[in-house]
């Protein structure tokens, strides 16, 4: 399946796309399950952490719904191809001056919002 991948969706045929759609959602598990033993204190911890992701129970401290819908969205977009740039560049420039800066400043808002509280320590500390 290697060389289907610069194909449009059309010419993979159904199972090519279910393949690169499998392979993607393959790859972006690993990163993710592989983070998490670089982000935790020990081994111990990390396992901990993954345990209380796979059991869906809402125990985890500090679990988002609103982030399992953002890497929902991020996912649709990969796999679908969708052009968002192209989209937002093209609604963007059609708004006037301040409520493009009121939707810049509203993006700034969500970001700081959804993100962690506080000043997160460098990431490299422990080494």
């Amino acid at each position: 399946m290697r060389e289907a991948a610069g194909l449009p969706p059309a010419k993979l045929g159904f199972w090519g796309i279910v393949w690169i759609g499998l392979s993607w959602l393959a790859t972006f598990t690993y990163v993710n399950v592989a983070w998490v033993f670089f982000g935790a204190e020990d081994a111990g911890k990390a396992m901990d952490i993954l345990r209380r992701v796979a059991a869906w129970d809402g125990t985890g401290e500090g679990f988002r719904p609103t982030c399992l819908v953002l890497v929902g969205l991020v996912l649709a977009v990969q796999l679908l191809r969708l052009g968002g740039r192209d989209v937002f560049r093209s609604v963007f420039d059609r708004l006037p001056a301040p409520v493009a800066g009121m939707a810049l400043g509203l993006a700034g808002a969500l970001i700081l919002k959804l993100g962690p509280d506080g000043v997160l320590p460098f990431i490299y500390f422990q080494f």
